[in-house]
């Protein structure tokens, strides 16, 4: 049997010790390692869990190009990975977000999928933030030191 949303925020308020409510969107948003935030809220069928972060805001210019050149590589490459990069040009950001079937979930996979996603968001924020372009955004994911809730 499918988990419902209620069961998701539930098993990771159990995972992380901390509560988490529906706001009045029917979604929750996290503040991740006071660097990034979560958003997650089911899709209108309420099949697929979407989660979702503003990673970056792309200033004008070369930089920008070279970024977005290096998320569709991301997206589309041999290396796609978890999450799909967009580009919101309303706020000039680099958006990462993936739609999860809620037939997907089971107990033991609901923070795992979060980690992966927070820690693929996270190696992006980082960096970009320092001016660095990842080459090998998925691939470098998995080695990458950065850990989304401070764990291991």
């Amino acid at each position: 049997m499918a988990l419902n949303f209620e069961q998701i925020l539930k098993i990771l308020e159990e995972s992380l010790d901390i509560d988490l409510h529906m706001d009045e969107h029917r979604g929750c948003r996290l503040l991740i390692n006071d660097k990034i935030t979560l958003q997650m809220e089911m899709d209108k069928t309420e099949n697929f869990l979407i989660i979702g972060s503003d990673l970056f805001e792309i200033p004008p210019g070369k930089f920008r190009e070279n970024i977005l050149k290096a998320a569709l590589r991301s997206n589309y490459g041999k290396e796609k990975g978890f999450g799909t990069l967009s580009y919101i040009p309303k706020k000039a950001t680099l958006f990462l977000h993936e739609f999860i079937p809620l037939n997907f979930f089971t107990e033991d996979k609901v923070f795992e999928m979060i980690t992966k996603f927070l820690s693929k968001a996270l190696m992006w924020k980082e960096s970009l933030e320092s001016g660095q372009i990842p080459q090998s955004a998925y691939q470098n994911a998995g080695q990458s030191s950065i850990k989304p809730f401070g764990m291991r």
